[in-house]
């Protein structure tokens, strides 16, 4: 059984450089931030993220298999902005953090001149990393003195993305644009997010039948 992992173990897989980006924004946006006490005034929500999500692997081509366990961790912030005086209707705009690791029956054969890929069994996971930056449309039952509410938030995000490995870098799209939808109470809420544009980018070496989709389904936490 594999060992537990924390939040500081996926944190220093990061790039050094995104690392620095990432705590250097979140900084920012802790030394501005501030809440209203006031009844019927334009209080802020903002908040830190955590989730864990199941990723479903979507392809169209007849020989592909999604295999064991797909999934993604993630981790942001995100700055609230208010619509209106009651502090019900925000958007919100955040950077986040994100580690995937993809299980299916693809495998990549980086040797050649010319990548190309071929299905078989039990291949090495897919492991890729992403600063997401999200921007979503807010609503909740709150009050500036009521902190367990129910919240709706939809959104957009968009995720520029790397791996570790030098070699794989070339089959990732560098932009991926995403829908979601997180709706929940207090701290335990549902998202529900689908990737708008294909996972690998060189279209000449996978035509999009067999190109791959995100869906990912899972639990998101919002803290403070």
């Amino acid at each position: 059984m594999p060992p537990k992992r924390g939040i500081f173990f996926y944190l220093s897989l990061m790039d050094r450089r995104f690392r620095y980006c990432f705590f250097l924004i979140i900084s920012s946006f802790l030394t501005s931030y501030a809440q209203e006490v006031k009844e019927d005034s334009f209080y802020r929500e903002d908040q830190f993220y955590f989730g864990v999500s199941y990723l479903v692997n979507e392809s169209k081509a007849d020989s592909f298999n999604q295999e064991g366990l797909s999934s993604q961790f993630s981790l942001g912030f995100i700055r609230d902005f208010p619509l209106h005086r009651s502090g019900r209707f925000a958007i919100g705009v955040g950077l986040g953090y994100e580690r995937n690791s993809l299980r299916n029956n693809i495998r990549w054969n980086l040797e050649q001149a010319q990548a190309a890929f071929s299905y078989v069994q039990n291949p090495q996971p897919f492991s890729f990393q992403s600063l997401s930056i999200p921007v979503e449309l807010r609503w909740r039952s709150s009050s500036p003195t009521q902190y367990a509410f129910w919240r709706v938030y939809g959104g957009m995000k968009w995720n520029r993305n790397w791996t570790l490995k030098t070699e794989q870098q070339q089959l990732l799209s560098e932009w991926i644009p995403s829908t979601y939808l997180s709706l929940g109470y207090n701290t335990w809420n549902l998202q529900l997010a689908y990737t708008l544009k294909p996972l690998f980018a060189n279209t000449s070496l996978m035509d999009d039948d067999a190109n791959i989709r995100l869906l990912s389904l899972g639990l998101v936490f919002y803290l403070f």
